[in-house]
């Protein structure tokens, strides 16, 4: 009962704080985050980025104001930084905010969003409610969003419908189902070293597989999803540049990449199975370096 009051407790003081300015919010119980310059820092392309590279346990209240990061945690170990930059400071005026996670096992929200009324700051609250720390990247995207597409909501079992990148009209809203856990195999790199992502199913449709970090997603026109039998990957799919010599292979005949990673599409592989006239045992690897 404690810990639920000292949370609600934390997270008005977190809120009224951002609206109050940043400063009071780095001084109700938290810790400052140092934010290192990016590779494309002062990089003129009509839009800038905070990323937030965080390990956290439980829950915790981050807020963003500036070049600043302050972080409450309400709940579990403290929150560790795992080098988290910036192109440019959040600015201090009005423009289009979008926030993305393209790597977190729990959930991201946004609890307000920058304005004039809370000195322009974020604040974002992250729920990990699985046992021990996991590590998230959280990618704040302003002013020309149309170049930055993002969500203000992160749910990693839609994480297929793209939650903030843009996808082809082709299968734009079909219905997505994270894969499951249960038929996941551990694989180690390639001998040459390549990293893999392998995947054996039945399919009898059309078959979208998306890849984003470490999530994986499936999703057909019919709704008739693929009966999987395995899949694995040897390591997360890297969530801020393109994979090089990135390859596909494998069975039915036909099997490509519809869509590759991009800062456009929040570096999202999109792999396409195309549907036999009867139910084909697909048989797929992705390597990349």
């Amino acid at each position: 009962m404690k810990k639920t009051t000292d949370f609600r407790i934390l997270s008005a003081a977190a809120a009224l704080a951002s609206l109050l300015g940043f400063s009071m919010l780095a001084a109700a119980a938290s810790a400052e985050i140092p934010l290192k310059r990016a590779k494309d820092w002062g990089s003129a392309r009509g839009w800038g980025h905070v990323t937030l590279r965080l390990r956290v346990t439980g829950e915790a209240v981050v807020g963003v104001r500036g070049a600043r990061v302050s972080v409450d945690t309400a709940q579990g170990q403290s929150v560790t930084n795992l080098g988290s930059d910036c192109s440019e400071p959040l600015p201090q005026r009005q423009v289009p905010v979008v926030v993305n996670v393209p790597l977190g096992r729990g959930r991201v929200t946004v609890s307000q969003k920058p304005s004039a009324a809370n000195r322009y700051a974020m604040v974002l609250r992250v729920s990990d409610p699985q046992p021990g720390a996991g590590p998230y990247e959280i990618q704040i995207r302003f002013g020309d969003v149309d170049e930055a597409p993002g969500s203000t909501n992160y749910d990693p079992h839609a994480n297929w419908q793209g939650s903030g990148f843009r996808r082809p009209q082709s299968w734009l809203g079909l219905p997505g189902k994270p894969l499951s856990e249960q038929g996941r195999q551990n694989l180690s790199a390639s001998s040459a070293g390549k990293s893999l992502f392998v995947f054996n199913g039945y399919v009898d449709d059309d078959t979208i597989l998306c890849l984003r970090g470490n999530h994986v997603s499936t999703a057909a026109p019919s709704r008739r999803l693929p009966k999987i039998r395995s899949w694995g990957l040897s390591r997360a799919m890297p969530v801020t540049r393109r994979p090089r010599n990135l390859r596909v292979s494998g069975t039915p005949r036909g099997v490509r990449i519809l869509e590759y990673p991009s800062y456009r599409n929040e570096y999202t592989t999109v792999l396409f199975i195309p549907k036999a006239s009867r139910a084909v045992l697909a048989g797929i690897r992705l390597q990349w370096e």
